[in-house]
């Protein structure tokens, strides 16, 4: 009679078995699913706070020579800021550019009412833009503005 049981035991084994295989192999997949969402994710993350950092970087290289800075001409036309600089350099078919624009001529600066002192002074008003675009590469776009405030002598 223990021959008998043993027989019928030896397949259900085997079954159990292939279904504990199948469910541990597709927690597995789902696993390694979940991490390659993750690695892009965190891709994104990357390209967008390096398109950030760039952009930054494009103003702050624009304010550091106030010859990107328009003095004469209309007010609110842009001007386009040479990037030649290595530091700017993109692969084929990404673009880097900045322009800066002049809003207002000797304006009072802000709080002259309080303080006399900057009486004496007028206030030129600037704006900077900066764009990014990454299109051949696939790391996206940023668009950035900063304004600048140039204090000199009084017009």
């Amino acid at each position: 009679m223990q021959r008998i049981q043993r027989a019928s035991q030896r397949g259900a084994i085997l079954v159990l078995v292939l279904v504990i295989l199948t469910g541990a192999t597709l927690l597995a997949l789902a696993s390694m699913d979940s991490g390659v969402m993750e690695m892009r994710m965190a891709g994104t993350v990357e390209a967008s706070t390096r398109n950030f950092q760039l952009g930054h970087a494009v103003i702050d290289f624009t304010l550091s020579d106030s010859a990107n800075l328009p003095s004469t001409g209309p007010l609110r036309q842009p001007k386009t800021v040479d990037l030649s600089d290595p530091i700017f350099a993109v692969t084929t078919g990404d673009t880097i550019t900045a322009t800066a624009s002049r809003i207002e001529d000797c304006g009072l600066p802000p709080r002259s009412k309080s303080a006399s002192s900057l009486n004496a002074y007028s206030a030129f008003n600037y704006e900077v833009d900066a764009t990014i675009e990454h299109t051949t590469s696939g790391q996206g776009r940023a668009e950035m503005s900063q304004g600048y405030l140039l204090l000199g002598p009084r017009c």
